[in-house]
């Protein structure tokens, strides 16, 4: 049982993590970016905002990696939407071992909740989803394929240690940089978004490893191993928001 407000999942029709109730989350919980009316969130009818809600770790890419481990008819098209690619790894014939359907389903109840949620700069739709999109480069470079921890190492590398230039299309748009120069460090980019859960050292240097090594080869025990890291971090986020609220 769930008892955190943090670790409840959030239904509604519009997207979880740009709900009402995600926003009222950003607003009061990440007051130094000063997210204070509805108008600074990107819409299609609105080019002139700079936030928008992010799922941190993502679901689908996950479970598609699991349904395609499976005896799921791969003639067929891959499920599309997070409910039916549950459904198909809970279902019987399709030979999901059954610890880690029961993880993954765990997973599930929680991924989409506010401890999995945080404001990212979101660049508006004149400018098309590309690489000054924080979501499009996150969940569509196959270097980063969805996974936080290797996108947000070369986050920490071009723009707070200027030691790559991975990123660098990226931070050049003037609503990114606005962003990042919030910040006055890498310590205080992870600090303010609770991102501390991320690592297993107090200076925020060392990634926890949420992706495998490889997607296109990960064994179903590899996503074991991503699916128990997720759930911790997630879990220990909504404790560390918990206490800062």
């Amino acid at each position: 049982m769930n008892d955190s407000i943090f670790l409840k999942g959030i239904i509604t029709d519009d997207d979880p993590d740009n709900s009402e109730q995600a926003r009222a989350f950003y607003r009061d919980m990440f007051p130094k970016l000063k997210i204070t009316k509805d108008e600074q969130y990107v819409e299609p009818d609105n080019l002139n905002g700079i936030y928008r809600g992010e799922t941190i770790i993502s679901f689908n890419t996950i479970a598609g990696r699991i349904i395609k481990l499976s005896e799921f008819n791969q003639k067929e098209p891959m499920p599309e939407g997070s409910e039916d690619r549950l459904k198909a790894i809970n279902d019987p014939k399709n030979e999901v071992p059954e610890k880690l359907a029961k993880m993954i389903t765990d997973f599930y109840v929680i991924y989409h909740s506010l401890a999995n949620f945080m404001p990212i700069p979101r660049t508006p739709a004149e400018f098309g989803r590309n690489a000054n999109d924080f979501n499009f480069v996150k969940g569509n470079y196959q270097r980063y394929g969805d996974f936080p921890d290797k996108f947000l190492a070369d986050l920490k590398a071009t723009y707070f240690e200027k030691s790559s230039n991975s990123l660098s299309d990226l931070i050049e748009h003037p609503l990114v940089k606005k962003y990042l120069g919030t910040f006055s460090s890498w310590k205080d980019f992870v600090q303010v978004n609770y991102l501390e859960d991320f690592f297993a050292d107090q200076d925020s240097n060392e990634f926890l490893q949420i992706a495998p090594e490889n997607m296109n080869t990960a064994t179903y025990e590899d996503i074991e191993k991503t699916v128990d890291t997720a759930i911790s971090i997630i879990k220990n986020r909504a404790k560390r928001l918990e206490a800062a609220n």
